[in-house]
């Protein structure tokens, strides 16, 4: 995780409590930065060489491979409201995912 994602998350961790206009400003600012992780699915018509390579790099941060066309996830929850989730680390989205 680079320096600058561990600064979003403590600066996430504190809008917790209380939000400020500056805060805001700052996460804006780190977002410009920061190497973020978006849950993606690949479609199934995908070449089957590409999902291997996909399969044997999971968990690792790896670059996308060529000819790979993932999709990135938009959650909806009851209410119909839908989000895009967005990560820090790997170990931030396992986290989140495995609830």
């Amino acid at each position: 995780m680079t320096s600058v994602n561990k600064e979003i998350e403590n600066l996430l961790n504190k809008m917790k409590i209380a939000q400020t206009k500056d805060d805001a400003e700052n996460l804006t600012n780190l977002l410009e930065t920061a190497n973020m992780l978006v849950p993606a699915k690949i479609p199934e018509d995908t070449d089957p060489e590409i999902l291997k390579i996909i399969e044997e790099s999971k968990g690792k941060e790896t670059p996308e491979p060529e000819g790979a066309k993932p999709q990135p996830c938009i959650l909806v929850n009851n209410e119909g409201v839908k989000y895009f989730p967005v990560f820090t680390s790997i170990a931030v989205s396992a986290s989140v995912l495995s609830i």
